[in-house]
């Protein structure tokens, strides 16, 4: 079951298509270009976020287990979300799940629920098909997105670690 269309008043959620993906890799390289500057010692900058991305969800976007999700707001995609689901992982002692991969939504329209409704929709989908446990990994310089995550009943479980040599 894919996840359907959601409208309100001021944004639509539905699944990504690939007309998007021209709209979407831009906001995927904003993602980019966000991590590296939170923590450019541990988040590289490649050549071309933008075309590196548009050419990775597009070759995502027939998966059965890949859930890409875009916001359209005002004319324009506003915001995306990649989540997909995973098998058991013994490295990480992680069962079978759902993991969301990525959430961004463009400066120009945050704090009107895009995020959360992304998420929602995520989570919607995850349900619907069975999935038990979902996953996230964020920045822990991304106050807004974990007080969002923590809202929608996340929690904290691990913490990533970095030396730099």
């Amino acid at each position: 079951m894919r996840a359907k269309k959601k409208t309100t008043a001021a944004f639509t959620v539905r699944p990504m298509k690939k007309a998007d993906l021209k709209s979407v890799g831009p906001l995927a390289a904003q993602l980019v270009h966000l991590h590296h500057h939170w923590d450019a010692k541990r988040f590289f900058v490649p050549d071309d976020p933008s075309g590196g991305y548009q050419w990775w969800f597009g070759s995502q976007l027939s998966k059965k287990k890949v859930l890409l999700l875009v916001a359209e707001a005002e004319g324009e995609i506003a915001g995306y979300l990649y989540a997909a689901e995973e098998g058991r992982d013994w490295n990480m002692l992680l069962d079978a799940c759902g993991a969301v991969h990525d959430v961004f939504v463009a400066p120009a329209h945050r704090r009107k629920g895009i995020a959360r409704a992304l998420m929602q929709a995520a989570l919607a989908h995850f349900d619907a098909r069975g999935v038990k446990q979902v996953v996230l990994s964020t920045s822990t310089k991304n106050a807004e997105g974990r007080a969002l995550f923590e809202s929608l009943g996340f929690r904290a479980t691990m913490l990533e670690m970095t030396r730099d040599g």
